[in-house]
């Protein structure tokens, strides 16, 4: 009995896939037959899932490729207008620098379309269609996962401000492709691209060479690198910091940050130190554990 079951704004007979054009919600026909099915019409075959995740799309809010709140069976924006507000920031988009908020300038996506689904880079807030937002695989900060960079507000030009957005989008595999711009990558085959696979299986007691030494110069996190907003701490055992990195990429060969008690690149005691380390990208995770300095 209900015209839109999903209440998400789009009559259930257009996500189904069928004509329905007067909006009235019921299916377009010539009449009813002893069963009070609509003849003449072109209902009453399997009803459309886009995403084929086995719901279908009458059934489920959405989907809306785009991020404009609009499934987009029922979507009849023109992507390309300039007039329209893709990210709804108050903005239409011939004037603003960031159509999709997610932290990459328009001018760095282009007006290509990744994934060939009729939005531009610029709009589309997973232009590679992987299941991982651009703004995750760009290396910036998204918390709420809703495809837009966190901030604290939006500039005149449409800019997230209070962000860590705009920088040199993420490459890990350093291919001269951003990884928000090709399928992956994925390191360990799950089929979630690393930069949404929270911890990928990751283990400390495996990942972590815990001895800087002769045979190992620098406290070495594997596939750190795969981690762009991993954030390291290190400290003595009287707990003091002598060590703080973002983004942390095995640099750290014992010298400390002038915290308190060393002076700055000096050159630590050996002995047994120990890490805080969190991985970022979704991953909440803070692992601790020792190191020991023999250099």
């Amino acid at each position: 009995m209900d015209l839109d079951s999903d209440n998400d704004g789009c009559n259930d007979v257009i996500e189904a896939g069928f004509t329905d054009v007067n909006g009235d919600g019921i299916l377009d026909g010539t009449g009813l037959d002893q069963d009070g099915c609509i003849i003449g019409g072109d209902g009453y075959t399997p009803p459309t899932d886009t995403n084929s995740n086995g719901i279908h799309d009458y059934k489920e809010v959405g989907p809306d490729a785009d991020g404009n709140g609009i499934a987009d069976a029922c979507d009849t924006q023109d992507p390309t207008d300039p007039d329209i507000d893709t990210d709804n920031d108050g903005i239409q988009d011939g004037a603003d620098l960031d159509d999709d908020n997610d932290g990459i300038l328009d001018t760095e996506e282009g007006t290509g379309d990744t994934d060939g689904d009729g939005i531009p880079d610029s709009k589309d807030i997973d232009s590679d269609n992987d299941g991982c937002k651009d703004v995750i695989e760009a290396g910036f900060t998204d918390n709420d996962g809703d495809g837009t960079v966190d901030g604290t507000g939006i500039n005149a030009e449409g800019i997230v401000i209070g962000s860590d957005g705009y920088n040199i989008p993420t490459d890990v595999n350093n291919n001269g492709v951003a990884d928000y711009k090709e399928v992956g990558p994925d390191s360990d085959n799950d089929g979630v691209a690393d930069a949404c696979s929270p911890g990928q299986g990751f283990n400390p007691d495996t990942d972590i060479f815990n001895v800087v030494g002769e045979n190992n110069p620098y406290f070495t996190i594997k596939n750190i690198e795969n981690y762009a907003n991993n954030s390291l701490k290190i400290f003595n055992r009287w707990g003091v910091m002598v060590y703080e990195k973002e983004r942390y990429l095995n640099t750290w060969d014992g010298y400390s940050e002038g915290r308190i008690t060393y002076e700055k690149n000096k050159k630590l005691p050996l002995g047994t130190y120990f890490y805080s380390l969190t991985l970022g990208n979704g991953d909440a995770k803070t692992y601790t554990g020792w190191l020991y300095l023999n250099k």
